[in-house]
């Protein structure tokens, strides 16, 4: 008969060998796993309230700014005020942008910024007759936020944002 060779040196010592030892040999990277699982997960909940929200049927709560929906009456309104037009390019099936009408945009501060220093302009890219403005404005991604001149410039532009972002957003002086 032949004698069985322990495997490895653990099983010498008395422990098996699959006791706890890929864990503490990839301790950092399970740390670093579970942060960036519970990083993305904590991230994924505006886009997760939003989306919940819609299934159930509960509409997003009204933001009282007065978005307008033509581009043309934007720019006449824009030129007599001097304020610049904010777009929302946006769709109805981009969790992003939901999150962003359920949390970003209703607020207070965020109303008061818009109705003082915007002229704000929704645009929905879906919708017959946006593509060509999509297109101008070169939307690649939604949500995106432009903010133009009444001659067309963009001022600036972003994309997703939180309350807290877009508030900082809205009050960044233009170039």
């Amino acid at each position: 008969m032949s004698e069985q060779l322990p495997s490895s040196g653990r099983e010498m010592a008395g422990k098996p060998a699959g006791s706890g030892g890929w864990v503490r040999r990839h301790r950092v990277e399970v740390i670093f796993g579970g942060l960036l699982v519970a990083f993305l997960m904590v991230a994924q909940v505006p886009m997760l309230k939003a989306t919940a929200s819609r299934l159930l049927g509960i509409g997003p709560p009204e933001d009282g700014i007065p978005w307008r929906s033509d581009f043309a009456n934007a720019v006449a309104e824009s030129r007599q005020t001097g304020k610049p037009i904010l777009l929302d390019f946006w769709a109805s099936w981009c969790p992003p942008c939901q999150a962003m009408k359920y949390d970003a945009w209703p607020g207070e501060g965020v109303r008061q910024a818009i109705i003082a220093g915007y002229i704000p302009l929704s645009v929905d890219v879906d919708a017959a007759g946006n593509a060509e403005l999509s297109g101008r404005y070169r939307i690649s991604t939604i949500p995106a936020i432009v903010v133009i001149d009444a001659d067309g410039k963009v001022l600036k532009q972003d994309g997703y944002m939180s309350r807290s972002t877009l508030l900082a957003f809205l009050a960044r002086p233009r170039p």
